[in-house]
């Protein structure tokens, strides 16, 4: 069972991407999905206590790759199957990860808990965020994606690692108000080799970043926008949020609240970069990293306890 506290969860057990891919920077359609082969094994052990509970869980992941593409096509964000069957495909690979966190009771009815998750290859476990990307007043553009790992062709699969944390407090004032404060953080790596096979299929990341290219095509997000010198020619990405949310509730089972969120993207491939204009922009000359405040007002009745 996941804790929600004021709008923030607090998961007992790790989050699960349903639809996780691993990406071949060398398949006519990238992104692998090859459906369902092995479910994922889980194991979770929790206690409950009066002063609150503790758990900590561990996963298994099938993170093996489809079959080898025939070109160099790629996409990173749709997860549609590529190659063939004659083609081959990279020796199966399964991901793994670990997880922990505990809440505890505190005097006043007040409440604290964190969660702490460390993956390789299973990086739905450890966040249920995968692709995104943020535009700054046409100046510059701050992006990334998550998949299970990467591959081309004739190689195997380079698993992603992810770790991530988080934490919240919750204060109560009186029967009618509470507060609470909570945040987040995920850091996303590659590893040196899965760079590198992004690297090669990247416009500009020989110039850029002394990689040599291999000729056909590009890996999307990146297919548009060309790498130059000064860039840090890194896919790795993180991000975190950090807010706080008053409720007030004036009868029972009615909630009424604001919340304040602050989340910060720091973005893959940050620093000097093209991309090309289009009837809704200008070329971005800046890939940076983006930072977005954000308020939600609730107004919420309850018919069910």
């Amino acid at each position: 069972m996941d804790l929600a506290i004021n709008g923030f969860l607090i998961p007992a057990t790790p989050l699960v991407a349903d639809n996780a891919f691993t990406v071949n920077p060398a398949g006519n359609a990238g992104a692998t999905g090859f459906g369902f082969r092995v479910p994922d094994i889980i194991a979770n052990l929790r206690v409950d206590q009066q002063w609150g509970f503790a758990g900590i869980s561990a996963a298994l992941h099938d993170a093996s790759g489809g079959y080898y593409g025939t070109d160099t096509a790629v996409n990173l964000v749709n997860a549609n199957p590529g190659g063939g069957v004659t083609n081959g495909h990279p020796p199966d690979r399964y991901g793994w990860a670990v997880a922990g966190g505990a809440k505890f009771n505190l005097p006043g009815a007040d409440a604290a808990g964190f969660n702490v998750c460390y993956t390789e290859g299973a990086p739905g476990f450890c966040t249920n965020n995968a692709v995104w990307s943020v535009w700054n007043s046409n100046t510059s553009v701050g992006f990334g994606w998550i998949a299970d790992g990467v591959f081309a062709n004739g190689t195997q699969v380079e698993l992603t690692r992810v770790w991530s944390a988080l934490a919240f407090y919750e204060h109560i004032w009186n029967p009618k108000w509470r507060t609470s404060f909570f945040g987040g953080y995920v850091n996303v790596d590659y590893g040196s080799n899965a760079t590198n096979l992004i690297l090669q299929r990247t416009p500009g990341a020989f110039n850029a970043c002394g990689v040599a290219p291999l000729a056909g095509g590009q890996a999307a997000p990146l297919s548009t926008v060309q790498l130059l010198p000064g860039n840090s020619c890194s896919p790795d990405q993180s991000f975190f949020e950090i807010g706080s949310r008053t409720q007030w509730n004036p009868v029972p089972q009615l909630d009424i609240g604001l919340e304040v969120l602050y989340s910060g993207r720091n973005t893959a491939f940050k620093g000097a970069a093209v991309v090309p204009a289009s009837s809704a922009r200008p070329p971005v000359l800046v890939v940076d990293d983006q930072n977005v405040w954000s308020a939600m007002f609730r107004w919420q009745r309850n018919f069910y306890p």
